[in-house]
């Protein structure tokens, strides 16, 4: 009984554990594709060359589309921090965390390039989307990891269950 109280701890702590981390992913991916849209927005809303003639440079963080994706890119980065942190505490459950790299520096290195050697946004697009397609395959791999976790979850609650009505109790929570 106690092996598989304690089995069902364990699990149910990772479920948790995955459950969050799987929040802070999702957030991941949804401030990089809005940070996509806002480099999308900003390639077709102004003329690198005139902006950055019109001294407009000193602002290039302040009220634009460039500034936006620049933030969505931080946020996204972010919620990439919190979900490795949540996902490094799971113990069931084997996850590799190699698909966790931030991209903000190579972000804003492209956007610099983009912008005063290019003259036009193209890099920092290009790492956006791959970063995109990375971070969605890392979201779909731990959310099928969540479903492997659940079933078994579920096959220790119902054997948990079991032993409790062979006890001839009732089950209430964890029990130390």
């Amino acid at each position: 009984f106690k092996r598989i109280e304690e089995q069902w701890n364990s699990l149910t702590e990772d479920a948790m554990n995955l459950d969050e981390g799987i929040f802070f992913l999702a957030r991941n991916v949804d401030y990089i594709k809005s940070s996509r849209s806002f480099l999308i927005a900003a390639k077709g809303s102004f003329d690198i060359e005139s902006w950055v003639d019109s001294a407009y440079t000193s602002d290039l963080f302040r009220h634009s589309n460039v500034g936006r994706a620049k933030e969505m890119i931080d946020g996204a980065n972010r919620n990439l921090k919190l979900a490795q942190k949540e996902l490094s505490c799971v113990v069931n459950v084997k996850l590799r965390l190699t698909g966790f790299s931030p991209i903000l520096a190579n972000f804003l290195d492209a956007l610099f390039t983009d912008i005063f050697i290019d003259s036009r946004l193209g890099r920092c697009l290009t790492i956006v989307e791959s970063s995109l397609v990375r971070s969605e395959k890392l979201l779909l791999q731990v959310r099928q990891k969540r479903e492997t976790l659940h079933a078994k979850l579920e096959r220790i609650e119902r054997t948990r269950s079991n032993l409790f009505q062979r006890l001839g109790g009732q089950k209430t929570g964890p029990v130390s």
